[in-house]
Protein backbone atom coordinates (compact mmCIF):
# COMPACT_ATOMS: atom_id res chain seq x y z
CA UNK A 1 0.00 0.00 0.00
CA UNK A 2 1.40 3.33 -0.83
CA UNK A 3 0.72 6.65 0.61
CA UNK A 4 -0.34 9.19 -1.80
CA UNK A 5 -0.60 13.16 -1.26
CA UNK A 6 -2.37 15.24 -3.55
CA UNK A 7 -1.73 19.10 -3.93
CA UNK A 8 -4.34 21.36 -5.51
CA UNK A 9 -6.25 24.39 -4.94
CA UNK A 10 -8.82 23.21 -7.25
CA UNK A 11 -10.79 20.41 -5.95
CA UNK A 12 -14.41 18.80 -5.39
CA UNK A 13 -16.66 20.25 -4.40
CA UNK A 14 -15.54 22.82 -6.57
CA UNK A 15 -16.94 22.09 -10.54
CA UNK A 16 -14.24 22.15 -13.58
CA UNK A 17 -12.36 19.79 -15.00
CA UNK A 18 -9.03 19.49 -12.63
CA UNK A 19 -11.49 19.44 -9.41
CA UNK A 20 -13.67 16.30 -11.45
CA UNK A 21 -9.86 14.51 -12.49
CA UNK A 22 -8.20 15.35 -8.95
CA UNK A 23 -11.35 13.47 -7.16
CA UNK A 24 -11.94 10.81 -9.70
CA UNK A 25 -8.22 9.68 -9.63
CA UNK A 26 -8.38 9.66 -5.93
CA UNK A 27 -11.35 7.83 -5.60
CA UNK A 28 -10.01 5.14 -7.42
CA UNK A 29 -6.42 4.71 -6.15
CA UNK A 30 -8.33 4.70 -2.57
CA UNK A 31 -10.76 1.70 -3.97
CA UNK A 32 -7.30 0.09 -5.00
CA UNK A 33 -5.79 0.23 -1.33
CA UNK A 34 -4.15 2.91 -1.33
CA UNK A 35 -3.70 6.00 1.56
CA UNK A 36 -4.59 8.53 -0.35
CA UNK A 37 -4.70 12.08 0.88
CA UNK A 38 -5.58 15.66 -0.37
CA UNK A 39 -3.79 18.79 0.79
CA UNK A 40 -6.09 21.86 -0.21
CA UNK A 41 -7.89 25.56 0.26
CA UNK A 42 -10.50 26.00 3.10
CA UNK A 43 -13.71 25.61 2.00
CA UNK A 44 -17.19 23.68 2.03
CA UNK A 45 -15.69 20.85 3.92
CA UNK A 46 -19.42 18.97 4.33
CA UNK A 47 -18.04 16.53 0.70
CA UNK A 48 -14.85 15.76 2.49
CA UNK A 49 -16.50 13.40 4.75
CA UNK A 50 -18.38 11.09 2.76
CA UNK A 51 -14.84 10.02 0.71
CA UNK A 52 -12.67 6.90 0.98
CA UNK A 53 -9.96 9.63 1.14
CA UNK A 54 -8.44 11.61 3.58
CA UNK A 55 -8.75 16.20 2.78
CA UNK A 56 -6.68 17.95 4.77
CA UNK A 57 -8.22 21.88 4.15
CA UNK A 58 -5.72 25.08 5.25
CA UNK A 59 -5.46 28.46 3.88
CA UNK A 60 -3.44 27.81 1.46
CA UNK A 61 -4.02 30.94 -0.70
CA UNK A 62 -3.67 33.16 1.90
CA UNK A 63 -4.30 37.14 0.31
CA UNK A 64 -1.44 38.85 2.38
CA UNK A 65 2.08 40.11 1.96
CA UNK A 66 3.78 38.01 -0.72
CA UNK A 67 6.95 37.35 1.75
CA UNK A 68 4.92 36.72 5.00
CA UNK A 69 2.72 34.31 2.39
CA UNK A 70 6.25 32.60 1.40
CA UNK A 71 6.81 31.23 4.84
CA UNK A 72 3.50 30.71 6.03
CA UNK A 73 3.18 28.01 3.15
CA UNK A 74 6.92 26.34 3.24
CA UNK A 75 5.88 26.25 7.25
CA UNK A 76 2.41 24.56 5.98
CA UNK A 77 4.35 22.05 3.51
CA UNK A 78 6.96 20.85 6.17
CA UNK A 79 4.70 20.07 8.26
CA UNK A 80 2.05 18.39 6.66
CA UNK A 81 4.90 16.22 4.59
CA UNK A 82 6.91 15.31 8.35
CA UNK A 83 2.81 14.30 10.02
CA UNK A 84 1.71 12.36 6.29
CA UNK A 85 5.03 10.73 5.30
CA UNK A 86 3.35 10.30 1.79
CA UNK A 87 5.43 7.98 -0.68
CA UNK A 88 5.05 10.06 -3.56
CA UNK A 89 3.29 14.18 -3.91
CA UNK A 90 1.25 14.66 -6.92
CA UNK A 91 0.61 18.72 -8.37
CA UNK A 92 -3.03 18.24 -9.54
CA UNK A 93 -1.80 20.99 -11.84
CA UNK A 94 1.17 23.27 -12.37
CA UNK A 95 0.38 26.87 -10.39
CA UNK A 96 1.88 28.65 -8.00
CA UNK A 97 1.93 26.03 -5.05
CA UNK A 98 3.62 23.64 -7.61
CA UNK A 99 7.39 26.11 -6.60
CA UNK A 100 6.59 25.28 -2.53
CA UNK A 101 5.47 21.72 -3.11
CA UNK A 102 8.39 20.73 -5.08
CA UNK A 103 10.94 22.17 -2.85
CA UNK A 104 9.79 20.79 -0.16
CA UNK A 105 9.64 17.16 -1.68
CA UNK A 106 13.36 17.90 -3.05
CA UNK A 107 14.82 18.31 0.62
CA UNK A 108 12.73 15.28 1.95
CA UNK A 109 13.62 12.99 -1.20
CA UNK A 110 9.85 12.15 -1.72
CA UNK A 111 9.01 11.72 -5.67
CA UNK A 112 7.57 14.10 -6.79
CA UNK A 113 4.91 14.26 -9.69
CA UNK A 114 2.90 16.98 -11.63
CA UNK A 115 -0.15 16.41 -13.93
CA UNK A 116 -0.80 18.87 -16.51
CA UNK A 117 -3.32 19.89 -18.84
CA UNK A 118 -2.14 22.08 -21.22
CA UNK A 119 -3.59 25.68 -20.32
CA UNK A 120 -1.08 25.53 -17.12
CA UNK A 121 2.38 24.88 -19.03
CA UNK A 122 1.24 26.73 -22.64
CA UNK A 123 0.12 29.94 -21.55
CA UNK A 124 3.26 32.24 -22.14
CA UNK A 125 4.40 33.76 -18.86
CA UNK A 126 7.41 36.29 -18.25
CA UNK A 127 10.92 35.01 -18.65
CA UNK A 128 11.56 34.51 -15.18
CA UNK A 129 8.13 32.79 -14.75
CA UNK A 130 9.13 30.32 -17.63
CA UNK A 131 12.30 29.66 -16.13
CA UNK A 132 11.09 28.56 -13.15
CA UNK A 133 8.59 26.34 -14.51
CA UNK A 134 11.26 24.59 -17.16
CA UNK A 135 13.55 23.84 -13.86
CA UNK A 136 10.29 22.20 -12.08
CA UNK A 137 9.08 20.25 -14.64
CA UNK A 138 12.63 18.79 -16.44
CA UNK A 139 13.96 18.10 -12.05
CA UNK A 140 10.38 16.46 -11.14
CA UNK A 141 10.07 13.16 -10.61
CA UNK A 142 7.71 12.45 -13.72
CA UNK A 143 5.19 14.54 -15.04
CA UNK A 144 1.66 12.92 -16.03
CA UNK A 145 0.11 14.68 -19.28
CA UNK A 146 -3.30 15.02 -20.34
CA UNK A 147 -3.03 14.83 -24.09
CA UNK A 148 -0.10 14.09 -26.85
CA UNK A 149 -0.05 17.62 -27.15
CA UNK A 150 0.56 18.16 -23.91
CA UNK A 151 3.14 15.82 -23.91
CA UNK A 152 4.90 17.81 -26.44
CA UNK A 153 4.50 21.31 -25.11
CA UNK A 154 6.40 19.73 -21.51
CA UNK A 155 8.84 18.05 -23.58
CA UNK A 156 9.79 21.37 -25.55
CA UNK A 157 9.85 22.84 -22.43
CA UNK A 158 12.60 20.49 -21.71
CA UNK A 159 11.26 17.21 -20.02
CA UNK A 160 12.74 14.39 -21.25
CA UNK A 161 10.44 11.97 -22.77
CA UNK A 162 11.44 9.30 -20.24
CA UNK A 163 9.78 11.41 -17.76
CA UNK A 164 7.01 12.31 -19.33
CA UNK A 165 3.44 9.50 -19.02
CA UNK A 166 0.47 10.43 -20.95
CA UNK A 167 -3.16 9.92 -19.01
CA UNK A 168 -5.89 10.77 -20.36
CA UNK A 169 -8.75 11.98 -18.30
CA UNK A 170 -11.36 9.74 -17.89
CA UNK A 171 -15.21 10.60 -18.22
CA UNK A 172 -17.36 9.48 -15.84
CA UNK A 173 -19.84 6.76 -15.39
CA UNK A 174 -22.13 6.33 -12.81
CA UNK A 175 -23.50 2.62 -11.33
CA UNK A 176 -21.79 0.81 -14.55
CA UNK A 177 -23.75 2.76 -16.89
CA UNK A 178 -23.75 6.11 -18.07
CA UNK A 179 -24.34 9.58 -16.10
CA UNK A 180 -27.31 9.99 -18.18
CA UNK A 181 -29.62 6.92 -17.78
CA UNK A 182 -33.03 9.13 -17.28
CA UNK A 183 -35.22 10.73 -20.03
CA UNK A 184 -36.61 14.43 -20.15
CA UNK A 185 -39.32 15.32 -21.37
CA UNK A 186 -38.75 17.67 -24.69
CA UNK A 187 -39.29 21.22 -24.18
CA UNK A 188 -41.92 22.89 -26.82
CA UNK A 189 -38.76 25.03 -27.66
CA UNK A 190 -37.03 21.69 -29.30
CA UNK A 191 -39.86 20.58 -30.63
CA UNK A 192 -39.32 19.36 -33.83
CA UNK A 193 -35.92 20.86 -34.51
CA UNK A 194 -32.76 19.84 -35.13
CA UNK A 195 -30.27 20.52 -32.22
CA UNK A 196 -26.66 21.75 -31.97
CA UNK A 197 -25.44 21.80 -28.72
CA UNK A 198 -22.41 23.55 -27.18
CA UNK A 199 -21.47 22.88 -23.79
CA UNK A 200 -18.40 25.35 -22.17
CA UNK A 201 -17.16 28.90 -21.33
CA UNK A 202 -17.65 31.46 -23.42
CA UNK A 203 -14.71 32.60 -24.39
CA UNK A 204 -13.04 32.84 -27.89
CA UNK A 205 -10.45 29.69 -27.90
CA UNK A 206 -14.27 27.21 -27.94
CA UNK A 207 -14.54 28.43 -31.46
CA UNK A 208 -18.46 29.35 -30.44
CA UNK A 209 -18.30 32.04 -33.21
CA UNK A 210 -17.40 29.87 -35.70
CA UNK A 211 -20.56 27.45 -35.61
CA UNK A 212 -22.63 30.65 -35.57
CA UNK A 213 -20.79 31.75 -38.83
CA UNK A 214 -21.53 28.61 -40.14
CA UNK A 215 -25.24 27.95 -39.81
CA UNK A 216 -26.38 30.69 -42.75
CA UNK A 217 -25.33 27.87 -44.71
CA UNK A 218 -26.56 24.96 -42.26
CA UNK A 219 -30.03 27.07 -42.26
CA UNK A 220 -30.95 26.59 -45.95
CA UNK A 221 -30.68 22.67 -45.49
CA UNK A 222 -32.25 22.45 -42.60
CA UNK A 223 -34.34 25.90 -42.00
CA UNK A 224 -35.35 24.05 -38.37
CA UNK A 225 -32.30 24.06 -36.56
CA UNK A 226 -31.82 25.81 -33.42
CA UNK A 227 -27.75 26.12 -31.96
CA UNK A 228 -28.06 25.60 -28.06
CA UNK A 229 -24.92 27.51 -26.34
CA UNK A 230 -24.50 26.63 -22.67
CA UNK A 231 -23.14 28.10 -20.03
CA UNK A 232 -21.67 32.00 -19.85
CA UNK A 233 -18.55 33.80 -19.96
CA UNK A 234 -16.60 36.94 -21.08
CA UNK A 235 -17.35 36.33 -25.44
CA UNK A 236 -20.74 36.34 -24.70
CA UNK A 237 -21.84 40.09 -25.73
CA UNK A 238 -19.67 39.55 -28.85
CA UNK A 239 -21.67 36.23 -30.03
CA UNK A 240 -24.90 37.53 -29.37
CA UNK A 241 -23.91 40.27 -31.82
CA UNK A 242 -22.68 38.31 -34.20
CA UNK A 243 -25.98 36.26 -34.36
CA UNK A 244 -27.62 39.74 -34.61
CA UNK A 245 -25.28 40.94 -37.81
CA UNK A 246 -25.99 37.30 -39.66
CA UNK A 247 -29.59 36.77 -39.56
CA UNK A 248 -29.71 33.82 -37.63
CA UNK A 249 -31.38 35.12 -34.15
CA UNK A 250 -34.44 32.94 -34.70
CA UNK A 251 -32.04 29.70 -34.28
CA UNK A 252 -29.76 30.46 -31.78
CA UNK A 253 -30.06 30.16 -28.27
CA UNK A 254 -28.22 31.22 -25.54
CA UNK A 255 -29.24 29.59 -21.83
CA UNK A 256 -26.34 31.08 -19.65
CA UNK A 257 -25.30 28.74 -16.87
CA UNK A 258 -27.61 25.80 -16.67
CA UNK A 259 -28.13 23.17 -13.59
CA UNK A 260 -26.54 19.31 -14.22
CA UNK A 261 -30.46 18.45 -14.94
CA UNK A 262 -30.78 20.67 -17.81
CA UNK A 263 -27.55 20.13 -19.53
CA UNK A 264 -28.73 16.68 -20.28
CA UNK A 265 -32.11 17.61 -21.12
CA UNK A 266 -30.60 19.81 -23.96
CA UNK A 267 -27.78 16.50 -24.22
CA UNK A 268 -30.72 14.09 -24.90
CA UNK A 269 -32.63 16.11 -27.07
CA UNK A 270 -29.51 17.22 -29.78
CA UNK A 271 -28.52 15.89 -32.89
CA UNK A 272 -25.53 16.79 -32.30
CA UNK A 273 -22.74 18.36 -30.02
CA UNK A 274 -20.16 20.63 -31.35
CA UNK A 275 -17.11 22.69 -30.19
CA UNK A 276 -14.66 23.51 -33.11
CA UNK A 277 -12.00 24.59 -30.42
CA UNK A 278 -8.99 26.59 -31.60
CA UNK A 279 -5.38 27.49 -30.21
CA UNK A 280 -4.88 31.02 -29.41
CA UNK A 281 -1.37 32.85 -29.72
CA UNK A 282 -1.27 33.44 -25.99
CA UNK A 283 -0.86 29.59 -26.18
CA UNK A 284 -4.18 29.46 -24.77
CA UNK A 285 -5.39 26.36 -26.01
CA UNK A 286 -7.96 23.20 -25.09
CA UNK A 287 -5.71 20.51 -23.09
CA UNK A 288 -7.96 17.79 -24.50
CA UNK A 289 -11.78 18.04 -24.10
CA UNK A 290 -13.77 15.68 -22.00
CA UNK A 291 -16.73 17.19 -22.97
CA UNK A 292 -16.55 15.42 -26.18
CA UNK A 293 -16.86 12.16 -24.20
CA UNK A 294 -19.42 13.57 -22.16
CA UNK A 295 -21.86 13.85 -25.49
CA UNK A 296 -20.38 10.59 -26.65
CA UNK A 297 -21.96 9.04 -23.84
CA UNK A 298 -25.53 10.44 -25.03
CA UNK A 299 -25.05 8.64 -28.09
CA UNK A 300 -24.28 11.62 -30.39
CA UNK A 301 -21.55 12.31 -32.97
CA UNK A 302 -19.21 14.86 -31.99
CA UNK A 303 -17.64 17.87 -33.69
CA UNK A 304 -14.07 19.50 -32.41
CA UNK A 305 -11.53 21.27 -33.61
CA UNK A 306 -8.45 19.57 -34.61
CA UNK A 307 -5.95 21.43 -31.72
CA UNK A 308 -5.44 21.22 -28.43
CA UNK A 309 -5.48 18.09 -27.15
CA UNK A 310 -8.93 17.32 -28.49
CA UNK A 311 -7.82 14.74 -31.04
CA UNK A 312 -6.92 12.69 -28.36
CA UNK A 313 -10.77 12.93 -27.18
CA UNK A 314 -12.02 12.37 -31.02
CA UNK A 315 -11.46 9.50 -33.19
CA UNK A 316 -11.72 11.71 -36.63
CA UNK A 317 -14.49 10.15 -38.94
CA UNK A 318 -15.64 7.19 -36.36
CA UNK A 319 -16.84 8.88 -33.12
CA UNK A 320 -17.00 12.25 -35.23
CA UNK A 321 -15.10 14.96 -36.85
CA UNK A 322 -11.78 17.27 -36.02
CA UNK A 323 -12.29 20.26 -38.37
CA UNK A 324 -10.32 23.50 -38.70
CA UNK A 325 -11.68 26.20 -36.48
CA UNK A 326 -11.05 29.00 -39.24
CA UNK A 327 -12.28 27.11 -41.93
CA UNK A 328 -16.29 27.94 -41.65
CA UNK A 329 -16.96 26.22 -45.07
CA UNK A 330 -15.71 23.22 -43.56
CA UNK A 331 -17.29 23.01 -40.06
CA UNK A 332 -20.76 24.00 -41.94
CA UNK A 333 -20.09 20.82 -44.73
CA UNK A 334 -19.47 18.11 -41.55
CA UNK A 335 -22.53 19.58 -39.75
CA UNK A 336 -24.73 19.14 -43.02
CA UNK A 337 -22.79 15.84 -43.23
CA UNK A 338 -24.06 14.48 -39.70
CA UNK A 339 -27.48 16.14 -39.89
CA UNK A 340 -28.44 14.94 -43.59
CA UNK A 341 -26.90 11.32 -42.62
CA UNK A 342 -28.82 9.93 -39.60
CA UNK A 343 -28.27 6.34 -40.18
CA UNK A 344 -24.31 7.12 -40.22
CA UNK A 345 -24.79 10.02 -36.87
CA UNK A 346 -26.31 7.06 -35.08
CA UNK A 347 -23.80 4.73 -35.57
CA UNK A 348 -20.83 7.24 -34.94
CA UNK A 349 -22.62 8.48 -31.44
CA UNK A 350 -22.91 4.30 -30.42
CA UNK A 351 -19.31 3.83 -31.64
CA UNK A 352 -18.46 7.11 -29.72
CA UNK A 353 -20.76 5.55 -26.68
CA UNK A 354 -18.73 2.18 -26.56
CA UNK A 355 -15.50 3.85 -26.67
CA UNK A 356 -15.93 6.09 -23.84
CA UNK A 357 -17.32 3.28 -21.55
CA UNK A 358 -14.59 1.18 -22.19
CA UNK A 359 -11.78 3.08 -22.89
CA UNK A 360 -12.05 5.86 -20.57
CA UNK A 361 -12.67 4.87 -17.46
CA UNK A 362 -10.93 6.44 -13.96
CA UNK A 363 -9.99 3.02 -12.55
CA UNK A 364 -7.60 2.48 -15.84
CA UNK A 365 -5.78 5.63 -15.05
CA UNK A 366 -5.51 4.85 -11.29
CA UNK A 367 -3.68 1.82 -12.40
CA UNK A 368 -1.56 3.68 -14.68
CA UNK A 369 -0.56 5.59 -12.15
CA UNK A 370 0.29 3.16 -9.52
CA UNK A 371 2.10 1.04 -11.96
CA UNK A 372 4.35 4.32 -12.96
CA UNK A 373 5.27 5.84 -9.33
CA UNK A 374 5.84 2.19 -8.00
CA UNK A 375 8.94 2.49 -9.87
CA UNK A 376 10.06 5.62 -7.86
CA UNK A 377 9.49 4.68 -4.19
Amino acid sequence: MMKILFIGLDSKPNKGGIAELTHCLMHELSLLNNDVVLFTNIGDNSFDYKQEYKVVRRNIDPRINAFIKKIILYNYFYREFNLLRPDIVVCNTYDRLTVYAFRVAKIMKIPFFVYVHGLDVSLKRKARHEKLKRHILSNSTGIFANSKKTETIVNKIGVKKEKIYRITPGVTIEGGETNCSTKYETPALLRNKRVLVSVGRLIERKGFDTVIKALPMVVKNFPNIIYVITSDGPDRFRLESLVKELGVTDNVLFTGYVSDHEKRMYLENAQLFIMPNRDLENGDMEGFGIVFLEANLYGLPVIGGNAGGVPDAIEDGKTGYLVDSSNIEEVAFCINKILSTPEKAKEMGAYGKARALESFRWETRAKQIVDIVKKDI
